[in-house]
């Protein structure tokens, strides 16, 4: 989890509450999940997740151009987007903490837990980089085909 493990914790409870409740409420709202989508899961090493996002977001803006909608449609599915990073980025990246540390302590021995968990846990300052290529690569052909550049 790395420096924000005190964060994710306190979260982590406030969530397992409030789905006791069946109450979410805008603090349970993680912002950097909100506002940086992929590139806050890729931070925090949940690649599997980063696919899935890539193809919906494809698979929605396909459908979009397909049918023609309007801009206030691509732009609301934009919104769209960041909300369910925001709402479920905190139960996403628990459930993917759960399931490496469960995998860890399957895989090795007591002793070694602690060692493979510093190792396979924390975040990575590399993994966002791909992931701002592929919004950059998908930014300018948006771009490219709106100018008509290309026919």
């Amino acid at each position: 989890m790395g420096r924000n493990s005190e964060y994710y914790l306190k979260r982590w409870v406030q969530l397992d509450s409030s789905l006791r409740k069946m109450s979410y409420s805008l603090k349970a709202i993680n912002w950097a999940a909100f506002f940086f989508g992929a590139f806050w899961m890729a931070y925090r090493k949940m690649y599997a997740v980063v696919i899935i996002y890539f193809i919906a977001q494809l698979l929605v803006s396909e459908v979009e151009a397909f049918f023609a909608l309007p801009v206030s449609v691509k732009t609301a599915t934009s919104i769209a987007f960041m909300f369910f990073c925001g709402f479920f980025g905190n139960p996403l990246y628990k459930r993917h903490i759960e399931r490496k540390v469960a995998k860890i302590k399957t895989s090795f021995k007591a002793e070694l837990w602690d060692a493979q968990l510093r190792k396979k846990g924390g975040v990575s300052y590399i993994a966002p980089v791909p992931v701002f290529v592929l919004v950059l690569v998908n930014w300018l052909g948006m771009l490219v085909g709106q100018l008509g550049l290309v026919k």
